[in-house]
């Protein structure tokens, strides 16, 4: 019950992060995607209902906040939560550099589907649109990273119960 407490607190600390207006300043251009790379990142941890309890309470929250279609981003969050368990029982997500092309991916199909609906495919040239899908992406990739190289480590000190030092 103590890791759920903290990993929503870790969670509602990303979507607030994500959503004021400060966010940008630090996290360049890719703050929307802070709350999909943590989901993805709970999606990797050891299978239990409460990665799904908490994919769902941040798509909530996020949704709360958003003010856009009510359920659009409880449903991604779900979905994204489900993907990548899929993805871990068909193929190998061990390592940082497999994880960082998932975060690419899913945040890429996520930010065309979400540009998509709101209507910007039919608002000007695809060129422009493309090009921000895809830094926002490689963001999202990148700070991906640091996330499973802690979940990396802090495995394996769990692992050896916290006797050892854990490496990287």
């Amino acid at each position: 019950m103590r890791s759920f407490f903290l990993l929503l607190l870790s969670g509602l600390v990303l979507i607030l992060v994500q959503t004021t207006p400060w966010g940008p300043a630090f996290f360049r251009s890719s703050t929307q995607d802070l709350s999909f790379v943590f989901v993805i990142f709970i999606a990797l941890n050891p299978p239990s209902p409460i990665g799904w309890l908490l994919a769902f309470l941040l798509g909530y929250v996020l949704d709360a906040l958003s003010g856009g279609p009510a359920g659009l981003l409880i449903l991604i969050g779900l979905a994204i939560f489900f993907l990548v368990r899929c993805a871990r029982r068909i193929m190998l997500l061990e390592s940082v550099p497999s994880r960082a092309v998932v975060v690419f991916a899913l945040c890429a199909s996520v930010n065309l589907a979400l540009s998509t609906i709101a209507g910007a495919m039919e608002a000007g040239p695809l060129g422009p649109i493309i090009k921000n899908i895809f830094s926002h992406s490689l963001w999202a990739a990148a700070y991906g990273v640091p996330f499973f190289a802690l979940y990396k480590k802090a495995c394996v000190h769990l692992q050896n119960g916290g006797r050892e030092r854990a490496v990287l």
